[in-house]
């Protein structure tokens, strides 16, 4: 499963929001989620992943990928209140 951070609490139905959460991720448990309660709605802070390794120790890191869109349009598609 991706990692979800809810700001403030988790709501009831958490479960359904990680399901759809997961499955934009190829990999579970690979996925960073920050969700923040504006009211009615919920707004995705972040949505990231890791980039591939790099071939060598010594190399920088690559950038983490941004899944925010990803993460919103499937949210969306499940019908959660995303704004």
């Amino acid at each position: 499963m991706a990692t979800v951070t809810w700001i403030p609490d988790q709501p009831e139905d958490g479960d359904k929001w990680q399901q759809a959460i997961d499955a934009v991720f190829a990999l579970p448990g690979v996925g960073q989620v920050e969700l923040l309660h504006l009211g009615a709605c919920w707004r995705v802070r972040f949505a990231r992943k890791p980039a591939a390794a790099t071939s060598t120790p010594d190399e920088t890191l690559p950038p983490d990928i941004d899944m925010t869109k990803e993460v919103v349009a499937a949210l969306k598609a499940a019908g959660l209140p995303v704004c």
